[in-house]
Order: C-alpha cells, then structure tokens, then sequence
C-alpha cells in the first residue's frame, strides 16, 4: 500500500549491539515523550522502561484515573476522566458521546492539548481493550481502538513542534482487507497511522504486532501454557509465538531511541513493521546489550 513501509530484517535489529555506545556518543542527546495507554499490559512495561532510560527526559503520560503511590519525577501524568472530549474530532461522534460538552470547553481542551504535547518528540501509543471490557459492544471496542488510537496520534502530530517518531502496538495479522471484524480494524487503524504520519511528514513511524501477549500474573495459568507452546513453533510459525508484554514494550523503546539517534534529513516517512520474531530478537538483543 505504501512505497516506503518495511519490515525490519534481522541485520537490521543486530546493529542495535552498539546500542550503549552510540548513546554515550549521543550522550547530549535527549527526548520529550507522549504516552497514550500507560496502565495497559503493555504501557505499564513501556513506562518503566522509559523511566530507566538516560536518553528520555520527559513522560507526559494520558491517563483515566490518578496513579497510586509515588510517581518518578520525570513523568508529567494527565487524567483524562473521558478522553471523548479531548479525541473525537467526527461532529457526529461528538454528538453522540460529547453532548454535554460546551464549545467553550472544546477550546478550553484544545489548549490543554496544545500545551502539553508541543515538546513531544516520540510518540507511543498502546491503548486498546478486549471485547470483553466493553461487554462484545463492537461500537464502543471501536471507539477505543479505532477513533481514540488515531484522535491521540492527530493531536500529538498537530501541536507538536518537533516530533521525530511514533510508535503503536497493533496485533499480529493486522489487515484492512480481513474478514475477521478484530483483524480488519486493527489494519484500517495502521494504515491510517502511516497516512497521517506521511502528510504531517514525521521522520519514522514503527507498529508492533506481537501474536498472544501474557505477562506475570499469580492467577493466570493460560499464560504458561503459551510459553509453552513457544517451542514447539517454528519456520512462519514463529509469529504466532506468545510475547510477554515486558519485551513487547523494551523492543518498542529501544527501537524508537534508535530511530531518534539516526535520524537523517529523509523526505519521506520511514514506516517499519515487527511481527512477533523480530520483537523477540529485538528485545533479547537489547537486553544483551544493555
């Protein structure tokens, strides 16, 4: 669809063993983020692994509900109660989940939003909920994973000054054309995301689409049964490995940082994608590494 997108071969993920050097080179080097979904499996491991990083020095962080306990002093936390006010830019839409809200107040949370996303230089995006949650309502599982995701990368994009990369957590067969209802929005929303990033002309764009996602949990089992499962998946199978949501997250950090320390002055906007088997290769090189 899109001349430029790419899927990152492994020579590519290896070049990331020089990683620690080239920040040390880059030492003066340092970057603002956005992120959109922090509590989620996912964002939570996101966060941590920004709050480690030396490169990062600011986390404006969108969340629903304060945080407990102490926050590290490099995170900015927002709390949106209803991010519908804020995303939503369909008219119709608005009607329908925003009819309470004055247009005094839509000028109000624009700048609201002008002000805390200007110093934005990498975006990360990992909202999203289960069918689950919202009850099978499709309506409101669209509303979060489709008009949310995008409304948060428009509104970056659109008051950032100097916004180098974005990333988004998509899934595994993601693909505009399925005929699978999950499948099919999550493509319509990658698609949309590489098109937005193309006409504001920001530099680097990278989705992930791990398969089955577990992560650490005492009351779970199911997921020790998809670790398990993990070796006996081999050749285009590897891609339906599961992934614990800790390496999903380091491999979208280190990733980003990368493609912010090698930008170059590109006319067009580079896309990259990670299937399951070049994040698991980016997130145990990365630890070898670091």
């Amino acid at each position: 669809l899109f001349s430029s997108l790419k899927r990152m071969n492994v020579g590519d993920l290896l070049k990331l063993t020089s990683y620690r050097a080239y920040l040390q080179k880059k030492n003066d080097a340092s970057y603002n983020a956005v992120v959109f979904g922090g509590t989620g499996a996912t964002g939570q491991y996101i966060l941590k692994e920004l709050e480690s990083s030396e490169l990062c020095k600011k986390i404006v962080v969108v969340r629903r509900s304060k945080s407990e306990g102490t926050i590290n002093p490099k995170i900015h936390e927002v709390v949106w109660k209803d991010f519908s006010p804020y995303l939503l830019e369909d008219a119709e839409k608005r009607k329908t989940y925003c009819e309470n809200v004055t247009n005094e107040e839509f000028e109000t949370y624009e700048k609201e939003m002008e002000t805390l996303f200007k110093d934005a230089n990498v975006l990360y995006i990992a909202l999203g909920t289960t069918m689950k949650r919202v009850n099978r309502n499709k309506k409101l599982w669209l509303l979060i994973d489709e008009d949310y995701i995008m409304g948060a990368a428009h509104r970056v994009q659109q008051y950032a000054e100097n916004l180098f990369h974005v990333s988004l957590v998509s899934s595994i067969g993601a693909d505009a054309s399925s005929s699978i209802f999950y499948l099919s929005a999550k493509g319509r929303v990658d698609d949309a995301m590489i098109k937005l990033s193309k006409s504001n002309k920001i530099p680097t764009v990278s989705i992930f689409r791990p398969s089955f996602l577990y992560r650490d949990t005492e009351s779970e089992v199911f997921p020790w049964y998809l670790k398990a499962t993990n070796a006996i998946l081999f050749g285009p199978t590897k891609n339906y490995r599961a992934t614990h949501t800790k390496d999903v997250a380091r491999a979208i950090v280190v990733n980003a940082e990368n493609q912010y320390l090698s930008l170059s002055d590109q006319e067009d906007t580079r896309v990259s994608i990670f299937e399951t088997n070049n994040i698991h290769l980016l997130a145990s090189n990365s630890r070898e590494s670091l």
